[in-house]
Protein backbone atom coordinates (compact mmCIF):
# COMPACT_ATOMS: atom_id res chain seq x y z
CA UNK A 1 0.00 0.00 0.00
CA UNK A 2 1.55 3.39 -0.99
CA UNK A 3 0.22 6.53 0.57
CA UNK A 4 0.77 10.27 1.00
CA UNK A 5 0.33 12.79 3.88
CA UNK A 6 -2.75 14.98 3.53
CA UNK A 7 -1.28 18.38 2.42
CA UNK A 8 -3.98 20.75 2.97
CA UNK A 9 -2.17 23.55 5.36
CA UNK A 10 -1.65 26.06 2.70
CA UNK A 11 -5.62 25.28 1.91
CA UNK A 12 -6.03 26.08 5.30
CA UNK A 13 -4.30 29.11 5.51
CA UNK A 14 -5.86 30.76 2.23
CA UNK A 15 -9.54 30.02 2.54
CA UNK A 16 -9.80 30.60 6.09
CA UNK A 17 -8.21 33.91 6.70
CA UNK A 18 -7.19 32.21 10.41
CA UNK A 19 -3.68 31.65 10.38
CA UNK A 20 -0.66 33.39 9.58
CA UNK A 21 1.65 30.52 8.79
CA UNK A 22 1.62 27.03 7.26
CA UNK A 23 3.35 26.23 10.92
CA UNK A 24 -0.13 27.45 12.77
CA UNK A 25 -1.94 25.66 9.82
CA UNK A 26 -0.21 22.68 10.40
CA UNK A 27 -0.48 22.66 14.44
CA UNK A 28 -4.09 23.49 14.13
CA UNK A 29 -4.78 20.04 11.65
CA UNK A 30 -2.82 18.39 14.75
CA UNK A 31 -4.83 19.28 17.15
CA UNK A 32 -7.83 18.54 14.47
CA UNK A 33 -7.00 15.35 14.24
CA UNK A 34 -5.54 13.85 17.91
CA UNK A 35 -8.59 15.47 19.42
CA UNK A 36 -11.23 13.50 17.28
CA UNK A 37 -8.71 10.23 17.71
CA UNK A 38 -9.23 11.11 21.54
CA UNK A 39 -13.13 11.85 21.26
CA UNK A 40 -13.86 8.51 19.48
CA UNK A 41 -11.69 6.79 22.19
CA UNK A 42 -13.86 8.22 24.85
CA UNK A 43 -17.31 7.66 22.79
CA UNK A 44 -16.30 3.65 22.65
CA UNK A 45 -15.23 3.45 26.42
CA UNK A 46 -14.79 6.09 29.47
CA UNK A 47 -11.19 6.08 30.68
CA UNK A 48 -10.70 4.07 34.02
CA UNK A 49 -8.63 5.04 37.23
CA UNK A 50 -6.40 2.12 35.85
CA UNK A 51 -5.94 3.72 32.53
CA UNK A 52 -5.00 7.17 34.35
CA UNK A 53 -2.74 6.12 36.59
CA UNK A 54 -0.69 3.83 33.27
CA UNK A 55 -0.76 7.84 31.57
CA UNK A 56 0.04 9.56 34.47
CA UNK A 57 3.32 7.01 34.82
CA UNK A 58 4.13 7.15 31.27
CA UNK A 59 3.87 11.03 31.12
CA UNK A 60 6.00 11.21 34.21
CA UNK A 61 9.10 9.48 32.13
CA UNK A 62 8.18 12.05 29.51
CA UNK A 63 8.50 14.70 31.67
CA UNK A 64 11.61 14.51 33.66
CA UNK A 65 12.08 17.58 36.18
CA UNK A 66 8.20 18.52 35.62
CA UNK A 67 5.24 18.32 37.77
CA UNK A 68 2.94 15.93 36.18
CA UNK A 69 -0.88 14.35 36.63
CA UNK A 70 -3.45 12.06 34.92
CA UNK A 71 -7.19 12.26 36.19
CA UNK A 72 -10.42 10.93 34.60
CA UNK A 73 -12.37 14.40 34.32
CA UNK A 74 -15.94 14.84 34.81
CA UNK A 75 -17.14 13.46 31.03
CA UNK A 76 -15.13 10.07 31.43
CA UNK A 77 -11.55 11.77 29.65
CA UNK A 78 -8.60 11.64 30.91
CA UNK A 79 -7.54 15.15 32.08
CA UNK A 80 -3.92 15.26 31.87
CA UNK A 81 -1.12 18.21 33.11
CA UNK A 82 2.62 18.89 32.71
CA UNK A 83 3.87 21.97 35.02
CA UNK A 84 -0.03 23.02 34.25
CA UNK A 85 0.14 22.62 30.88
CA UNK A 86 -2.86 20.90 29.48
CA UNK A 87 -1.80 17.62 27.84
CA UNK A 88 -3.06 14.92 25.93
CA UNK A 89 -1.51 11.44 26.13
CA UNK A 90 -2.21 8.77 23.39
CA UNK A 91 -1.22 5.33 22.83
CA UNK A 92 1.18 4.29 19.96
CA UNK A 93 -1.54 2.28 18.36
CA UNK A 94 -4.69 2.68 16.07
CA UNK A 95 -4.47 4.69 12.66
CA UNK A 96 -4.32 8.53 14.30
CA UNK A 97 -1.20 8.71 16.65
CA UNK A 98 1.72 8.55 13.67
CA UNK A 99 3.44 11.05 11.70
CA UNK A 100 6.69 11.56 10.24
CA UNK A 101 9.55 14.33 10.28
CA UNK A 102 9.21 16.94 8.25
CA UNK A 103 12.46 19.12 8.62
CA UNK A 104 14.44 18.43 5.72
CA UNK A 105 17.41 18.54 7.92
CA UNK A 106 16.14 16.01 10.31
CA UNK A 107 14.94 17.28 13.57
CA UNK A 108 17.09 16.82 17.29
CA UNK A 109 14.85 15.64 20.44
CA UNK A 110 14.78 17.14 23.38
CA UNK A 111 14.93 15.31 27.09
CA UNK A 112 12.75 17.42 28.97
CA UNK A 113 9.23 19.35 28.36
CA UNK A 114 10.47 22.48 29.97
CA UNK A 115 12.39 23.76 27.08
CA UNK A 116 14.47 25.93 29.86
CA UNK A 117 15.74 22.51 31.35
CA UNK A 118 16.04 20.38 28.58
CA UNK A 119 19.12 19.24 26.83
CA UNK A 120 19.45 17.24 23.40
CA UNK A 121 18.98 13.43 23.33
CA UNK A 122 19.17 12.28 19.80
CA UNK A 123 18.66 13.38 16.09
CA UNK A 124 16.15 11.59 13.61
CA UNK A 125 16.76 12.05 10.04
CA UNK A 126 14.03 13.72 7.52
CA UNK A 127 10.76 11.32 7.23
CA UNK A 128 11.40 9.03 10.59
CA UNK A 129 8.50 7.41 11.36
CA UNK A 130 7.06 8.58 14.80
CA UNK A 131 4.34 8.08 17.21
CA UNK A 132 3.19 10.99 18.63
CA UNK A 133 2.69 10.22 22.22
CA UNK A 134 1.75 13.12 23.54
CA UNK A 135 0.62 16.74 22.52
CA UNK A 136 0.96 19.91 24.90
CA UNK A 137 -0.13 23.10 25.00
CA UNK A 138 -3.20 25.87 26.91
CA UNK A 139 -4.60 26.35 23.57
CA UNK A 140 -6.20 24.40 20.98
CA UNK A 141 -3.20 24.56 19.10
CA UNK A 142 -0.16 22.84 21.03
CA UNK A 143 3.06 23.99 21.59
CA UNK A 144 4.86 20.83 22.39
CA UNK A 145 4.89 17.25 20.92
CA UNK A 146 6.73 14.16 23.11
CA UNK A 147 7.17 11.44 20.16
CA UNK A 148 9.03 8.40 19.41
CA UNK A 149 10.77 6.70 17.22
CA UNK A 150 8.65 4.13 16.83
CA UNK A 151 9.53 -0.13 15.15
CA UNK A 152 7.51 -0.30 11.88
CA UNK A 153 7.49 -4.04 12.88
CA UNK A 154 4.67 -3.40 15.45
CA UNK A 155 2.66 -1.48 13.38
CA UNK A 156 0.09 -3.63 11.35
CA UNK A 157 -0.88 -0.63 9.13
CA UNK A 158 3.01 0.01 7.87
CA UNK A 159 3.30 -3.28 6.28
CA UNK A 160 4.18 -2.10 2.60
CA UNK A 161 3.30 1.23 3.25
CA UNK A 162 5.66 4.00 1.95
CA UNK A 163 4.37 6.41 5.07
CA UNK A 164 6.59 4.00 7.28
CA UNK A 165 10.41 4.93 7.10
CA UNK A 166 12.16 3.85 9.61
CA UNK A 167 15.76 6.37 8.66
CA UNK A 168 18.81 7.52 10.66
CA UNK A 169 18.70 7.99 14.45
CA UNK A 170 21.74 9.76 15.83
CA UNK A 171 22.77 10.24 19.54
CA UNK A 172 23.93 13.30 20.26
CA UNK A 173 23.31 13.40 24.31
CA UNK A 174 24.02 11.21 26.45
CA UNK A 175 22.76 7.39 25.57
CA UNK A 176 20.53 5.42 27.81
CA UNK A 177 21.90 2.60 29.41
CA UNK A 178 20.75 -0.51 27.97
CA UNK A 179 18.87 -1.99 24.95
CA UNK A 180 15.77 -0.31 23.83
CA UNK A 181 12.54 -2.55 24.95
CA UNK A 182 9.67 -2.43 24.11
CA UNK A 183 6.58 -2.33 26.85
CA UNK A 184 3.20 -3.76 26.73
CA UNK A 185 1.21 -1.71 23.35
CA UNK A 186 0.68 1.67 24.57
CA UNK A 187 4.23 2.95 23.29
CA UNK A 188 6.19 2.64 26.73
CA UNK A 189 9.83 1.71 26.70
CA UNK A 190 12.89 1.15 28.53
CA UNK A 191 16.49 1.56 27.49
CA UNK A 192 17.80 3.73 24.53
CA UNK A 193 14.45 3.67 22.40
CA UNK A 194 14.63 7.40 20.58
CA UNK A 195 12.35 9.49 21.78
CA UNK A 196 11.89 12.90 23.34
CA UNK A 197 10.37 16.55 23.15
CA UNK A 198 10.09 18.54 19.90
CA UNK A 199 8.03 21.67 18.34
CA UNK A 200 5.32 20.62 16.07
CA UNK A 201 6.52 22.90 13.20
CA UNK A 202 8.87 19.97 12.70
CA UNK A 203 6.36 16.86 12.52
CA UNK A 204 4.12 16.31 10.19
CA UNK A 205 0.68 14.04 11.24
CA UNK A 206 -0.55 11.51 8.93
CA UNK A 207 -4.37 13.63 9.41
CA UNK A 208 -5.73 10.68 7.14
CA UNK A 209 -4.15 7.67 9.45
CA UNK A 210 -2.35 5.25 7.51
CA UNK A 211 -4.57 4.46 4.72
Amino acid sequence: MTAEPANFMGQMTVESGKFTSRSEARRAVTALVLTAALLSAAVAQAATPTQAASAGARLAKMAPGSTSSCTVGKSGNLDCLVDTVRTRVSECAGDYAWGQVSEKDGVTLESAFDKAKAKPTVHLASRQFVCVAATAGNNQIPDRFYVIAFPLKRVPGCKENDLCQERQQTWVGTKPEGPCQWVGKEGDFTGACAAGWVSPDSIEVFSMGLQ
